[in-house]
């Protein structure tokens, strides 16, 4: 055989095995556009669920806040006619009481507002509030519990005096959320 510049006539000229090898070594722009599609796809599915969760965590957040704020302002309303010496008028959005000190008070909604004495409760969204009062009834257990002050499963003179239950719905609605809670007491009149 012969020899020419690339080794043997006969034989494949060397370049080419070393063209070859090279090829093989390194990725085919196909290769590399397709491991960067799927890699874009991935992050962007990532991205999407990442978003998704701070709304999530925003929403519950603010869903906490309102309902923190709801505990607040109805245990202030209660607080309030708790210490009331009279209770003078209760009306649907409405009670009117005197405290101890012989000072006129109230609690009302106006405009999709709560005013207790002068101000309004929430300042940052709008609230509601409805009271409803009726009578105690006698075959309410906890009731009887609750007032029968000798034990004597009767209740009698002074432990039924002029007593009422009062009903509290109290409700905040912020940014298209709402929160509402519900409390009753035990009132003389």
């Amino acid at each position: 055989m012969r020899e020419g510049i690339h080794g043997d006539v006969g034989d494949e000229p060397q370049r080419y095995h070393v063209y070859n090898q090279n090829m093989k070594k390194g990725f085919s722009l196909i290769e590399l556009l397709v491991t960067i599609t799927i890699f874009a796809t991935v992050v962007s599915i990532v991205i999407f669920f990442y978003i998704q969760s701070q709304r999530l965590i925003v929403k519950e957040q603010e869903k906490g806040y309102l309902e923190d704020m709801v505990a607040i302002n109805l245990n202030k309303i209660r607080e309030k006619i708790l210490k009331a010496d009279r209770i003078l008028e209760i009306g649907e959005k409405k009670i009117r009481f005197q405290m101890k000190s012989g000072e006129l008070d109230s609690i009302f909604e106006i405009d999709g507002n709560v005013v207790l004495g002068e101000r309004r409760i929430c300042t940052d969204g709008e609230d509601s509030i409805f009271f409803l009062w009726q009578d105690p009834s006698l075959d309410d257990e906890f009731f009887m519990d609750v007032l029968d002050s000798d034990g004597n499963g009767i209740l009698e003179g002074n432990e039924m005096m002029n007593l009422i239950i009062l009903y509290i719905r109290y409700r905040i609605i912020r940014k298209k959320s709402s929160a509402e809670l519900n409390t009753s007491i035990y009132l003389r009149k």
